[in-house]
């Protein structure tokens, strides 16, 4: 098992987003809309402009139904808008479908470029995050499995009837606790559960067995811990599936 690590906010929804171009019907706003499911579809490279106030992020995540199986992604950062002299954050050659992240270790300057090489004519992409991350100190302890959460609207009629529509399929959800968060990760925990409207908007999560995911995260809070300034986290997440 593995410490989970929650990516968000998307950077994407404060900045100028553009693109080399975009298929009318499939409008940009798609890459940070937090439906999952709608695509946007164009081409590269996707240019993020965060104009006088830059903020950070450590990674670039791709969510799932993309078509960029087999391409090469690489993330690079400028201070002007021709990017004449760019940092590479980060490569990954992506796999098939599949959500995946990039890690972007260095400084963000306010230009941000997305950019495919070997990849298809035309992108499909759904979510794109330029994200910060932040940490669990551990794994959640062995008594908070994940379980799946059902997906459909339902009611009981009066004559005893079972009446469901079914909306999708079963989502998983866990909750978790995590115990020994030191005052300084809890704030950092605070700041980003704020940031994430409090669970508003949907963002990435790397779970404990090492499977990027699309959640909501529905409760997150913290109380006393064993020793004088630690804290035990409890947090509710469950998969956002379009």
């Amino acid at each position: 098992m593995s410490a989970p690590t929650w990516y968000g906010p998307n950077r994407l929804r404060s900045g100028t987003v553009s693109a080399g171009s975009t298929v009318a019907t499939f409008p940009l706003s798609r890459l940070w809309d937090g439906f999952a499911a709608l695509l946007w579809e164009g081409t590269g490279p996707i240019v993020l402009d965060q104009g006088a106030t830059v903020l950070d992020y450590d990674a670039a995540i791709f969510g799932a139904g993309h078509n960029l199986g087999g391409a090469t992604l690489t993330v690079t950062t400028d201070d002007n808008p021709g990017f004449s002299s760019p940092t590479t954050l980060g490569s990954a050659v992506a796999p098939t479908a599949t959500a995946f992240a990039i890690a972007c270790p260095g400084t963000v300057e306010r230009y941000s470029a997305v950019s495919i090489s070997g990849g298809p004519a035309t992108m499909q992409l759904g979510e794109l995050f330029l994200a910060p991350s932040v940490t669990a100190p551990r794994p959640p302890t062995l008594a908070s499995a994940p379980n799946r959460v059902p997906n459909y609207v339902s009611q009981d009629s009066e004559a005893g009837v079972w009446l469901a529509t079914i909306r999708g399929l079963p989502r998983w959800t866990a909750d978790w606790i995590i115990p020994l968060f030191p005052r300084t990760l809890r704030t950092s925990f605070l700041a980003f559960w704020d940031a994430v409207d409090a669970g508003g908007q949907a963002c990435f999560l790397m779970d404990d067995e090492d499977t990027l995911r699309f959640v909501q995260v529905v409760d997150m809070k913290f109380s006393g811990g064993p020793m004088p300034q630690n804290y035990e986290g409890h947090f509710t997440q469950r998969e956002a599936l379009a």
